[in-house]
């Protein structure tokens, strides 16, 4: 659903170590002190890098998806192109449902209980996609450092296109419902 989710604490540390070193898995002294913390208690936001992420459950999946991807992908080098490739198509279709749910108003139905897409389903998926657009970069240099220098990043590069495009779109959108509020 399009509602804002908690961030769990492991989640928080797993994109602070993607954001330190490039790897999508937790060290082992990190996963002993998260087991052993007391304060476990879920935020309302996800920080990167300084940014504030109000966050949607199904982009939580999907970081964590991510991040397995990755972490196969070096324990199973000879499988990395093809962990990629599915990556890739992980990614787009996200992107595309995350489209056709929230700016072609699919989500809006007796299933899920939405009645409308509100500007704050729109701020959703934008900081959805946004997530997504910081993670990519880790994503190729992590791909890079397991394939051949030969293999191409263009599947990776298409993605990137196509989610910016959606941002853009969920922008327009935002301001065009904004503009008239601000105008009076």
């Amino acid at each position: 659903s399009w509602r804002q989710a908690e961030v769990p604490v492991e989640f928080q540390q797993l994109l602070d170590q993607i954001s330190e070193t490039g790897k999508f898995s937790l060290s082992r002294d990190k996963t002993d002190k998260l087991n052993s913390g007391r304060d476990r208690k879920p935020a309302s936001f996800l920080f990167v890098e300084g940014d504030k992420f109000a966050v949607v459950g199904t982009v939580l999946i999907l970081v964590n998806i991510v991040a397995e991807y990755c972490v196969r992908a070096e324990d199973m080098s000879l499988s990395a192109a093809n962990l990629l490739g599915y990556l890739v198509e992980l990614l787009n279709t996200f992107n595309s449902r995350s489209f056709k749910l929230v700016l072609g108003a699919e989500a809006v139905s007796e299933k899920t209980g939405l009645k409308m897409i509100t500007t704050a389903n729109l701020a959703l998926v934008l900081r959805a996609l946004q997530l997504l657009l910081w993670l990519i970069p880790y994503i190729r240099l992590h791909f890079q450092a397991l394939l051949p220098e030969s293999a191409k990043m263009t599947q990776l590069e298409a993605v990137t296109v196509r989610i910016k495009t959606h941002v853009k779109d969920v922008q327009a959108k935002l301001l065009s419902i904004m503009e008239p509020l601000v105008a009076n």
